[in-house]
């Protein structure tokens, strides 16, 4: 008889657990239910004599999470759980092998507003970060376009400063075509190394993955500017 669950769970400030389970017990009936539990939750919020009866090891990967295997007996937590699945069907001995990403760079995250509070006495109202781009070939046609508009932007500049040096020569009938040519909105910021107009660098640049986590953890981008922001939220 096969038997399963879809489900996720949660902990908030404070301990509280809040869990979404969509069960299926083969013959005695499916369930959706959202009961208060949270699986290996004495991890987070002890008792710590029961988070340390869990815990087989810890290793730290080459990344950001530390990944805890734990097998045998499950703790409590896990077995309320799976008896919430169906109230018809009771779990008692249960054993499991379990590996558990413990993510520290969104810990990191959640933590830093209280880290600057404590360290710098100053309650952050938003978090800014602005993600590197990846290396990328550019579009040999942009690049041409680029360096164009860098030859008529530099022509501009010398006649600029002729002017103000008093090194302007008359000529009749001769027009300067760096001065006559006047740059469309999207060509200033080109000319200004931003590639596009409220863009920083170009999409091809962006590392999804990164933004990804970010977006994630409650960052938004600035227009196309690359630029991510979060709002503190405060209790």
């Amino acid at each position: 008889m096969a038997i399963g669950a879809e489900a996720t769970a949660s902990i908030a400030v404070g301990g509280y657990c809040f869990s979404n389970i969509n069960g299926d017990a083969g013959p005695l009936g499916k369930s959706a239910t959202n009961p208060l539990i949270c699986p290996y939750s004495e991890l987070i919020y002890g008792p710590e004599a029961e988070a340390l009866m869990v815990v087989s090891d810890a290793t730290l990967n080459a990344d950001t999470n530390y990944i805890l295997s734990t097998s045998g007996n499950v703790p409590e937590s896990m077995r309320r759980f799976l008896n919430a699945v169906n109230g018809q069907v009771t779990w008692t001995d249960v054993t499991a092998d379990a590996l558990i990403t413990v993510d520290l760079a969104s810990m990191i995250i959640n933590e830093l507003p209280g880290l600057i509070l404590a360290f710098l006495h100053v309650a952050p109202d938003i978090l800014a970060f602005y993600p590197a781009p990846l290396k990328y070939i550019p579009d040999p046609d942009k690049e041409v376009r680029y360096q164009v508009l860098q030859s008529i932007a530099a022509q501009k500049a010398a006649s600029f400063f002729d002017a103000i040096m008093g090194e302007e020569q008359k000529k009749d009938n001769v027009v300067n075509f760096g001065d006559a040519y006047r740059f469309t909105e999207d060509e200033r910021y080109l000319v200004m190394g931003r590639r596009n107009s409220g863009s920083s660098y170009p999409e091809e640049a962006k590392d999804q993955e990164e933004y990804a986590f970010y977006e994630a953890n409650g960052f938004e981008e600035v227009g196309d500017s690359r630029l991510l922001y979060k709002y503190v939220r405060r209790c």
